[in-house]
């Protein structure tokens, strides 16, 4: 079962067409709702399906939003032994955020969301980073970043020795900087 998780990760990070992919996964999901993945298992899936509704909302057409949207749905249907609950946050977030996209498609004067500095104060082994605003002082550990990607791998190495900032658009981290003590 791993290695089939691991295949869809594979396959949502190659693929330029993921309506047949996003069908395979979604069927998958279905079919397997009995089963209990291990965490491994579980993190590929996931990184699936962020894969997925990144590329439909770079794309930002209707079929591969809805096709996004249908995803995060069924995703979120599954019980507990398929996503965690930390990937069920995770999940909630990308759903709220294809339901924005959608409303805002239709509603071309609809604002658009901005970009917030926050410092990074720690970051867990799942890849939830502990961000601070640095005006209000306020913590929030809604945003994450995969384990094997180069941003989780800079926070790590430098979050000891420097202060490390991220800029935020909708708890998705666009960019790191480093900034000495």
């Amino acid at each position: 079962m791993d290695d089939r998780c691991s295949k869809f990760c594979e396959d949502a990070s190659a693929t330029r067409a993921p309506g047949k992919e996003i069908g395979t996964l979604r069927n998958f999901l279905q079919r397997n709702q009995e089963q209990r993945l291990t965490d491994k298992a579980q993190n590929h899936l996931l990184e699936a399906v962020r894969v997925h509704v990144t590329r439909a909302k770079q794309d930002g057409s209707e079929a591969a939003l809805s096709a996004a949207f249908d995803l995060v749905k069924d995703a979120l249907t599954m019980p507990f032994n398929i996503f965690g609950s930390k990937h069920k946050k995770s999940l909630l977030k990308w759903h709220e955020d294809l339901a924005g996209l959608s409303a805002a498609e239709s509603d071309p004067e609809a604002p658009r969301p901005a970009v917030k500095t926050l410092q990074v104060v720690d970051v867990d082994a799942d890849g939830y980073l502990t961000l601070m605003c640095l005006e209000t002082g306020n913590t929030s550990n809604s945003v994450q970043v995969a384990k094997k990607s180069e941003q989780y791998r800079t926070i790590r190495k430098a979050l000891n020795e420097h202060e490390v900032h991220v800029d935020v658009v909708e708890d998705q981290v666009l960019d790191v900087r480093i900034q000495e003590c």
